[in-house]
């Protein structure tokens, strides 16, 4: 099931995204299946949150 939930960035991560330039950062993700709030709902939440075009931007391709 599809949703629209985002994270919930800590006050440091929103500074570092804020201030980052465009198309400057490498994202790498580790994640643990045994962790709910890594998988499923928590995960898709993840992709919407760097999805957003405020974020996605930052990240280069």
């Amino acid at each position: 099931m599809a949703t629209e939930r985002l994270l919930k960035w800590s006050k440091n991560a929103q500074k570092f995204f804020e201030e980052s330039a465009d198309k400057s950062l490498d994202l790498k993700f580790m994640f643990s299946q045994a962790n709910e709030n890594q998988t499923g709902d928590g995960f898709e939440e993840f992709v919407n949150s760097i999805n957003k075009l405020n974020i996605n931007r930052k990240i280069k391709k």
